[in-house]
C-alpha cells in the first residue's frame, strides 16, 4: 500500500525548507518564502484538514525543522516587521519564531541571585531600623557626646 501524495501546499512547503537549508549564505527572501509557504499551506488546512497519519507525521518533521532554523532565519529577516505588515494571528506560531529564543546560560542561576538579592536587602533594612533608633534615641548634644 503506497501513500497518498502530498497536498501541493505541503509540497511547496517541503521545497521551501529544502531550499532555505541547502543556501549559503542564508537570503532574506528565501526566509520569507520559507515562512509564506507555511501560511499557504496552513490556509489550505485549514480548508482540508489532513487525514492521513503519514503526512502528518511529515507535516510535524518539518516544523520540527523550521523550528530549529529560528535564529539563523531571526538573523536575515525582521520577524517584527513582518507582523506589522501581516497581523498573523497568535497561532500562525512561525511569524513569532523570534520570541522562542533560548534561555540565557546564567538564568538557571536566577534563584541564587534572587536569594543574594532578599539576603541583602534583610540586612539592609536591619541596618537602617538599628541605625534609626540609635540616632532618634541618643538625644541630642554635641558631637554624640551626653554632656
Amino acid at each position: 500500500m503506497t501513500a497518498p501524495p502530498l497536498p501541493p501546499a505541503l509540497e511547496r512547503y517541503q521545497q521551501a525548507l529544502h531550499d532555505w537549508l541547502h543556501s549559503q549564505p542564508p537570503q532574506p527572501l528565501q526566509g520569507l518564502a520559507l515562512l509564506q509557504a507555511r501560511d499557504r499551506l496552513q490556509q489550505a488546512l485549514d480548508q482540508t484538514p489532513l487525514e492521513d497519519p503519514q503526512t502528518l507525521l511529515i507535516l510535524q518533521t518539518l516544523d520540527q525543522t523550521l523550528e530549529t532554523q529560528a535564529q539563523a532565519l531571526d538573523g536575515v529577516i525582521s520577524f517584527e516587521q513582518c507582523r506589522k505588515t501581516l497581523l498573523p494571528p497568535i497561532d500562525r506560531w512561525w511569524w513569532f519564531l523570534d520570541q522562542t529564543k533560548p534561555p540565557h546560560p546564567l538564568d538557571r542561576f536566577d534563584w541564587l541571585f534572587n536569594g543574594i538579592g532578599l539576603g541583602a536587602w534583610t540586612v539592609s533594612l536591619a541596618l537602617l531600623v538599628d541605625l534609626s533608633r540609635r540616632v532618634l534615641i541618643g538625644g541630642s548634644g554635641v558631637a554624640g557626646c551626653r554632656c
